[in-house]
């Protein structure tokens, strides 16, 4: 994992055969057993903008949204788990950046940082937001 600085490494067995896979989090969180979910991804955060309006990063988990900002976001019949997630299965693509996609009850998602691959940023703005 050092030599190749990656996050991921395939355990092989005595036999050279595949045995599983660890990342680095897996590794943290066997030598500190006690660290939750938040200290690892604490640079994924919601910052409030403005009355309404909060810039948060697309690694942010949908249930963090919902619980924090008390709205709700997850459609159900859906597999994401991430804002980014949710916003590319409305899109159906990678939005481009300053690119506004209206979701349910008057919510906007701005992308403000994004790329051909993914996105980074949104500012999701609750301003028309009807509960």
């Amino acid at each position: 994992m050092k030599s190749s600085k990656s996050y991921l490494a395939i355990v092989l067995d005595e036999y050279g055969g595949t045995d599983g896979l660890i990342s680095i989090t897996d590794l943290i969180e066997e030598l500190i057993p006690n660290i939750g979910e938040n200290e690892i991804n604490s640079e994924y955060t919601i910052t409030e903008l403005s009355q309404n309006k909060f810039e948060v990063s697309a690694r942010v988990l949908i249930k963090d949204i919902e619980e924090d900002l008390k709205i709700e976001l997850r459609d159900p019949e859906e597999d994401y788990v991430t804002l980014g997630g949710l916003i590319l299965s409305i899109a159906g693509k990678v939005p481009s950046v300053d690119e506004v996609i209206k979701y349910k009850n008057g919510m906007k998602f701005i992308i403000k940082d994004a790329n051909e691959r993914y996105i980074n940023k949104i500012v999701l703005d609750l301003s028309d937001y009807k509960n």
